[in-house]
This record gives structure tokens, sequence and C-alpha cells, in this order.
């Protein structure tokens, strides 16, 4: 078998426990560990086929046995408005608060394969020294939106944000460089975006081409037409600024209420904490081991089809 066939079937065999055929083009998007064009893609499927490992329906390529898939990930869709009106609700709120660069959809709401009652995963990136007074603010909100989940994580619609971070730690903790974060990394869609932070995130997290050259490859060249697009922007724009002593002033003091905020937020997490990782720039919140479920998910995928 060649090393694209290998590489095509371990790519199918990723989406396939998650219930989620592809199509040509996103297989060529989400190939693991090299590129290819569709041509040799599309010859590769179709050796694969002859070999009865993988199987076609229309457009959509799957692993033998997952026909069903596609009726499962069609029917999913239906739920994506109810899902993109939620995420509005909190974007347009949370545009008000200053501190706040950049929201961004993870999970399964960001490539469209909405359960009934999913929740919504978000990414916050905040400016420096401001994620915890900035996660203050977004839980009493989510709290009198009655969207807040607890740590017990059964609540239905939801909005659960699992990953914090400041603009000045924008780069992953080697521990999370894996096949499923670059994922979740490439597939995150960014639904509101101050000063350009995309491109600063994506150059942040270069080890993710090693993992989905294709994919990554795309999210930078989007990156840097947004970049371009706000630098046009800001060069037309009058820079008014509050005299230099006085905003240095309210700098050094909300520096130090973030100190205070995380202090406090950390104190009455610790019990609860597993496996997070938080520190006063960053805050991951994943008590389950999904790294390695979804690891064992995908070996079991694999095997399914080669017995």
């Amino acid at each position: 078998m060649s090393n694209l066939a290998v590489r095509v079937l371990a790519t199918l065999a990723y989406s396939d426990q998650f219930q989620f055929p592809l199509l040509v083009d996103e297989i060529q998007q989400r190939l693991i560990g090299m590129t290819a064009d569709v041509f040799s893609i599309e010859n590769t499927l179709e050796n694969l086929k002859r070999m009865e490992l993988v199987e076609q329906d229309g457009d959509w390529y799957f692993l033998k046995g997952s026909q069903k898939f596609i009726e499962i990930r069609k029917g999913r869709e239906q739920y994506l408005d109810e899902k993109t009106s939620e995420i509005k609700e909190f974007v347009d709120w949370a545009q008000h608060i200053p501190w706040i660069k950049a929201v961004v959809v993870t999970g399964s709401v960001a490539v469209r394969n909405v359960r009934p009652h999913s929740d919504v995963d978000f990414m916050i990136i905040t400016m420096k020294r401001r994620l915890w007074l900035s996660r203050i603010l977004v839980y009493i909100m989510t709290w009198l939106k009655g969207r807040r989940r607890t740590w017990y994580g059964h609540e239905q619609d939801s909005w659960c944000f699992n990953l914090w971070m400041d603009e000045s730690a924008l780069s992953l903790p080697l521990d999370k460089h894996d096949v499923y974060t670059a994922y979740e990394v490439c597939q995150a869609e960014w639904v509101m975006d101050r000063d350009a932070v995309q491109h600063r995130f994506y150059w942040a997290n270069e080890w993710v081409r090693d993992f989905l050259p294709q994919f990554y490859l795309e999210r930078v060249e989007e990156a840097r037409e947004i970049l371009s697009k706000f630098e046009e922007w800001w060069a037309q724009q009058e820079q008014k600024f509050a005299a230099p002593v006085l905003r240095k002033i309210g700098d050094v003091l909300c520096s130090a209420a973030d100190g205070i905020s995380y202090l406090i937020q950390h104190g009455y997490m610790y019990p609860h904490l597993t496996r997070e990782i938080v520190g006063w720039h960053y805050a991951f919140f994943h008590p389950r081991n999904t790294h390695y479920l979804i690891s064992q998910q995908w070996r079991a995928s694999l095997a399914k089809v080669l017995k």
C-alpha cells in the first residue's frame, strides 16, 4: 500500500469516529501528514475501493460499512441555525468587553456536525493580563443567560469556554501537539477578531503544519488576508489615545486586578482540577482525557476495516 493510500485511509478513519463521511476536497484538506493533488487522491480512493477498504456513495467517501453516516452527517446540519443564533448572541455581547481580542468556535459546531442540544465550545483570546477579569464578566453573563456549564457538564445547550489565553501566550503547550489538537486548531471558526489575532495565533502554532499541512496552509493564507485588511483599515484611522500617564496608571491597576482575580478564581477551581492546565496567561479546561479517547477510537476505526 502506498504512503498516500495509508494517509487517506488514516484520514477517513479519523473522521469515521465522528460519523463524518468526507468529500474529495475535504480529504485533500484534512490529509494527515502530507499534501497531495485531487487527481492523486481520487486515484488512491479508487484503489482503496478495489481493496474493499473504502466505499463511495455519490460524492461521499467513508470506511467500509459506514454508509449510514452519510444521513447522520446531513441530518446534523439542520441544528446549525440554532447554534449560529446562539453564537451571534454571545459575540454581540462580547464585543462590549474591550479586553476580549477574539472569540473562536471550536468542536463539533465549528465543523457543522451538530447533535441535538449540543453545547457550543468557545476559545477566548484576551489582551495581555486581562484574561481573568474578562472571564469574570463572561461567567456572569453566561450565568444570567442560563448557558453556564458546571463542573459536572450535564447541561444541554450550554456555552463551554474550554480554552482561554491572552495574546502573550498564543502557542499551545507541547503536550497538546498532536493530531487531535491540530484538527481543533484548523477547524476553528473565528467569529470575532480584533487586531488580526488570528494571524498571530496560527504563526505561533506552526507545529500544526506537521500534522495537517494542507489545512494549516489554508488557514494561514486566510489569516494573512485578514491581516492585510486590518492594516489597511488601521492606517486610515486617527490614533486617539488618552494621556500616556493616565493610560499607564490604568494599565497597572487593571493588571493588578487581573492578578487578584486569577488568585481568587484559581483558589475556587483548585478542588475541582483534574487534567486542567491553569496559569495567569492561559487556562485549558478539558477534564476528560479527550486526546487519549480519540486516539483509541481512531485505532478502533482502522482495526474495524483492516481485520
